[in-house]
This record gives C-alpha cells, sequence and structure tokens, in this order.
C-alpha cells in the first residue's frame, strides 16, 4: 500500500510543480527592480535594454527589430517595485504580464501572436522572423485604444497599449508540424496556446494514463494468480483491488485535470 501513496505523493508533487512553473509568470504587472535611466522621457510601457555608458549602467529605449539586448520592459505600477528610489531610476519588468507600448508596423497583433522590438525606439510589433522576442500577446490590437500615430515611409502607424506576458528568449519559427498542432489545439479550446503547453498537458496525460492502465493491468494478473492459489482468500484480494484501483483512478483524475488547466487557462 505505501508504494501506491508514494507514487500519488510524488505525481501529485509534480502536478503542482509544473502549475507553478506554468503560472508563476501570470501575476498582474509584475515584480520590478528599479534601474538607472540614461535618457530622458522613457514612459510606462517602453521596451527597454540594460547598456553600460561609461561608468554607468542603466537602460535605455530597445530600437531595432528582434534585438538581443532586449532586457524588459517600463512599468510604474508594478505589483512589486524593489530597489532604490530615485526620480533618475526606473522600475523595469522582466516577467509576469505588463502592460507593453506597441504598433501595428508589422501587422495587426491578436491573441497568441509573438511581439519583439521594433525599429520605433521603445515600441513592440508583431513578430514576422526568428530573432529575439519580447512574450506573448494577450489582447487584440484593433480592441484597444491609440495612444498616438505615427508615419513611417508615408504609413500611419499606430501606437497602443497592450497586455504582454513576457518571455524575452531567442525564437525560431516553429515547423510545419509545430503550427498545426498549435492551429488544431487553437480550434479546440477556442483560444491561442503556446506548443510547449501543449506538450506538457500531452505528457502529463500520458503519464496517468499509462499509470492507470500498468497497474490495473498488474493488479488484476497478481488478483487472479493470489485467488488461484488460495480460493479462501478472494474477499481480501477483492478488497485490495478496489482499493489499487481506487488509487490509481485517482492518479489518472489528477493528470487529467492539470492537462484541462494547462489547455484552458
Amino acid at each position: 500500500m505505501n508504494k501506491y501513496l508514494k507514487t500519488i505523493l510524488i505525481i501529485f508533487t509534480l502536478i503542482i510543480v509544473f502549475i507553478h512553473l506554468v503560472f508563476a509568470q501570470n501575476n498582474e504587472q509584475g515584480i520590478a527592480q528599479n534601474y538607472l535611466a540614461l535618457t530622458q522621457g522613457i514612459t510606462s510601457g517602453e521596451i527597454v535594454s540594460l547598456i553600460q555608458r561609461g561608468l554607468l549602467v542603466g537602460v535605455y529605449p530597445t530600437s531595432g527589430n528582434n534585438a538581443s539586448n532586449m532586457f524588459g520592459v517600463i512599468n510604474t505600477n508594478p505589483l512589486v517595485d524593489v530597489g532604490i528610489q530615485s526620480p533618475n531610476m526606473l522600475p523595469v519588468v522582466t516577467s509576469g504580464k505588463v502592460s507593453v507600448l506597441v504598433s501595428n508596423i508589422n501587422g495587426n497583433i491578436s491573441i497568441g501572436d509573438i511581439i519583439t522590438s521594433s525599429q520605433i525606439p521603445g515600441i513592440g510589433a508583431k513578430n514576422t522572423q526568428s530573432g529575439y522576442i519580447l512574450g506573448t500577446a494577450l489582447e487584440n490590437f484593433n480592441q484597444l485604444n491609440t495612444i498616438k500615430t505615427e508615419t513611417i515611409s508615408g504609413k500611419k502607424i499606430e501606437i497602443k497599449s497592450m497586455t504582454v506576458l513576457l518571455g524575452i528568449q531567442k525564437y525560431n519559427d516553429p515547423g510545419a508540424l509545430e503550427q498545426s498542432i498549435v492551429k488544431l489545439d487553437s480550434s479546440i479550446t477556442g483560444k491561442t496556446i503556446s506548443f510547449v503547453r501543449i506538450v506538457m498537458a500531452t505528457i502529463i496525460f500520458l503519464l496517468g494514463f499509462v499509470t492507470f492502465i500498468y497497474e490495473i493491468s498488474a493488479t488484476s494478473k497478481q488478483a487472479i494468480k493470489a485467488i488461484s492459489r488460495n480460493p479462501m482468500s478472494k474477499k481480501t484480494v477483492q478488497a485490495s483491488m478496489w482499493w489499487v484501483i481506487m488509487i490509481v483512478t485517482l492518479i489518472f483524475i489528477l493528470c487529467l485535470t492539470t492537462s484541462y488547466i494547462l489547455l484552458m487557462f
């Protein structure tokens, strides 16, 4: 019996860890660390890079498509503000949900689209290539209010504030298989879900399913052998078998629930 209790504890612990990893970044507005502003006029929502100028190290608006030196986003209203407080210091969020200034210079942005830096300093845009990215859009661009407009190469560009789930990393344009899986899952769930979440949900589901099938099969074989050797022990063996079935069913339900949470929330 201890074997099954240990199995439940191990799987339950793994489930808690997976949920924590997935949702740890979902704190609204994130945790900010204060950094020296190396220029005037940086506003909340701008994407910044951490750079060194002489003896000074601080933040400066990120410029260029898929800039490799993206560091975070200015947020004057973070969940937690850590560091020195002064007029020359700015709070920078590097993970979690945060409001980011974005434009439609690379096209309209929809929920689930990848956001990166752009040629407009400090302003994000839809990612269209492999390279470094800022995070994932959590809102539709066309449903937001325009903050300001700019004209670039004769084209009117709108700039808006959009909630983005930060995840600065190097991004490789997904292959056809990955895109197909994400598209299929999105059509089923009605929302855009990252490929990583789909893989995690699948692994957890298969873990629960395989555990369920294996334990039921093994327990059934052991029960048949035990009863054939000692028919008088039939009731005891059946009681133990039902107990095992209840435990592995619970494990499977936990795995199934976790997979659902990963895909739907």
